[in-house]
């Protein structure tokens, strides 16, 4: 009766043990599983925000997130680490700030495919580009350090900084626009103010676009700097 008794209370002990772990084991699948929302949304928003064009497609895989040797969390917050690239491999903070603060970093992969547009033809620098001078191609934009150019109006018209052979990617960094003033150009310098403008005329001593910094020798040999405007004028700001 003895042995009966002391087995019965095995069992009672094992079967409630068993049922505690369960309980524990399920609060961390279920805490893992809030996680992976708070983590999924930032990284869909934060992407929609920056870099997603409308043909594009976010294709996520989010690593492994253990937290059975974390204090349980009411509420999680998910944050870029500083100098962390947001595409390819990378990384996700994951912090809990209540009850108890506490951080994890979370491996996940991020494939952005869609539609990006490449050269069609050779490309050389003062070439104004033209519609039947680029294409697109699909593929993975995380794949390049920076997003390339989905929109064809942020390319025509503008000028490359640097050849381009057929079916390279193009950036805004490579682009700049026409130049509207050449190098040693003789250009008219306006002078502004609230109550006053006043021209002058000096020697350009670079080429540049709308909108871009010039600098300028003017009769007295004096150098100034100022902005290039759509007429090919200096413009000059107090």
């Amino acid at each position: 009766k003895k042995f009966n008794l002391l087995n019965k209370f095995i069992n009672s002990f094992f079967i409630i043990f068993l049922i505690f772990l369960s309980a524990i084991t399920n609060e961390v699948v279920a805490n893992e599983r809030v996680a992976k929302k708070v983590i999924t949304d930032f990284v869909y928003q934060q992407l929609q925000q920056t870099y997603m064009g409308s043909n594009s497609q976010i294709d996520l895989t989010i690593g492994k997130i253990d937290l059975s040797n974390k204090p349980p969390c009411t509420g999680y917050q998910a944050y870029l680490p500083p100098r962390v690239r947001f595409s390819g491999r990378t990384f996700v903070g994951l912090k809990c700030f209540q009850p108890q603060e506490w951080t994890l970093m979370v491996a996940i992969q991020i494939s952005i495919i869609g539609d990006y547009i490449v050269a069609a033809n050779p490309l050389t620098p003062q070439q104004v580009i033209g519609a039947s001078d680029i294409t697109y191609t699909h593929g993975d934009l995380s794949q390049f350090s920076n997003f390339p150019i989905q929109d064809p109006s942020e390319v025509i018209g503008l000028v490359p900084r640097t050849a381009f052979r057929v079916g390279q990617a193009i950036f805004k960094n490579q682009l700049r626009s026409p130049s509207v003033i050449s190098k040693g150009q003789s250009v008219i310098v306006i002078y502004k103010s609230n109550s006053f403008q006043v021209s002058s005329e000096g020697k350009a001593q670079n080429a540049a676009g709308v909108g871009e910094s010039v600098q300028v020798r003017m009769q007295s040999g004096r150098m100034i700097f100022g902005t290039a405007n759509v007429d090919g004028a200096v413009e000059v700001s107090n």
